[in-house]
């Protein structure tokens, strides 16, 4: 295969990840893409001219050469790149859901995911759940996201004693990921065991979100049982210092890292809205309903009964070779 990545402006960060993975045959086409700085100029621009523009600039490159398939991520964002595609005669055009989006998009999103679905004639997403939420009454087919096997394996040492009860959490710092219910959590799970942490690992995406979690730590006097990490270095050794894995979302479609916890044979409490696909034996689901006082008990039974002892799971349905061959026989049937 050979792999042309469009990109509008120059964002090259998945490019140069897909390089650093020694993947070859990709190359990159560039478009200009300038957004109006004036709020009531960007309104406009978002509302008419976007689409039109990606729709005129793709085509140009679809009819400078011959490709054989357009594979968009963007979800409700592809219907200017799937409209050029089947004006360019491309049989194959598919649309690739990884997230769940709020239900209320909006009126530019609204009228994006109508064009998406229009121009669209091959469904896929990473669990059945992302697909009939964003498909509706379109045939689907499910591929899951692989992960790395060469960091996220057995081999990952437990570096933790017996009496130490430590939980990490890695997920962007924003009221969905719900950091803020981690830390009473911790409020909690304190007074059943003195020798707890809890690591919050990943980056702000919501403004002023942080600083909400610092202030509940230091509300709740959790400054030696609470450390954040920045989330651009990835997880580093922080799992070998892991009893559990926590994820409290309050919209999780799917989650790489409850993969690549289990992967590690790491036990990990999720609230229920992450999918049951994605269970392969080490997840544990509790309803955030019940309160971060339930979930603290659940975890400190858990843990009387099994300590920081670490399982085996079958991860082979999450490894590359299973998404390779998907994609292979995605792109050939």
């Amino acid at each position: 295969y050979n792999f042309y990545i469009l990109i509008f402006g120059n964002y090259l960060y998945y490019f140069e990840k897909l390089k650093n993975e020694g993947i070859k045959g990709i190359d990159v086409i560039k478009i200009k893409d300038k957004k109006p700085q004036n709020i009531v100029k960007k309104s406009i621009y978002y509302l008419f001219k976007r689409n039109k523009n990606y729709y005129r600039e793709t085509l140009k490159i679809l009819k400078n050469k011959k490709y054989d398939v357009v594979h968009s991520f963007k979800e409700y964002d592809s219907g200017p790149f799937l409209k050029a595609a089947k004006k360019a005669g491309i049989n194959k055009r598919i649309i690739h859901t990884t997230v769940i989006h709020d239900q209320t998009l909006g009126l530019i999103n609204n009228k994006n995911k109508k064009l998406s679905l229009k121009y669209a004639n091959v469904f896929v997403g990473v669990t059945e759940l992302a697909c009939r939420f964003a498909f509706p009454n379109k045939p689907f087919k499910v591929i899951h996201f692989n992960y790395d096997e060469r960091k996220f394996n057995r081999e990952v040492e437990l570096k933790i004693n017996d009496d130490q009860l430590f939980l990490t959490q890695v997920a962007t710092f924003s009221s969905n990921k719900n950091q803020l219910f981690s830390i009473e959590i911790m409020r909690h799970l304190k007074e059943l065991h003195s020798n707890t942490k809890l690591k919050l690992i990943g980056k702000e995406t919501e403004f002023g979100y942080q600083r909400k979690i610092l202030d509940a730590i230091n509300r709740y006097n959790l400054k030696h049982e609470v450390e954040l990490f920045d989330g651009k270095n990835g997880v580093g050794n922080n799992l070998e210092y892991t009893s559990y894995c926590l994820l409290t979302s309050l919209k999780e479609g799917a989650s790489l890292v409850v993969v690549e916890a289990q992967a590690c044979g790491i036990t990990t409490f999720v609230s229920s809205t992450v999918s049951k696909e994605m269970n392969v034996g080490g997840i544990k689901y509790l309803d955030l309903e019940k309160g971060p006082k339930y979930w603290a008990e659940e975890i400190y039974a858990f843990f009387k009964q099994n300590g920081n002892k670490r399982s085996k799971y079958d991860l082979s349905s999450f490894s590359k070779t299973s998404f390779s061959k998907a994609i292979d026989a995605l792109y050939k049937n």
